[in-house]
C-alpha cells in the first residue's frame, strides 16, 4: 500500500515538474485549476 502511494506522489511530482519546465505553470495555478475542476465536478452531482 505505501509502495504504491510513494509511486503515485513521485509520478504527481514530476508531472508538475515537467508542467512548471514547459508550460510556466506555477503550484499556485495548478493548485487554482484542481480546485475549480473539483467544485465543477461537485456542482453536476
Amino acid at each position: 500500500m505505501a509502495k504504491s502511494a510513494i509511486s503515485t506522489a513521485v509520478t504527481i511530482a514530476i508531472v508538475i515538474l515537467l508542467l512548471q519546465l514547459f508550460f510556466g505553470v506555477g503550484p499556485g495555478e495548478l493548485w487554482e485549476q484542481i480546485v475549480s475542476l473539483w467544485r465543477g465536478l461537485l456542482q453536476n452531482f
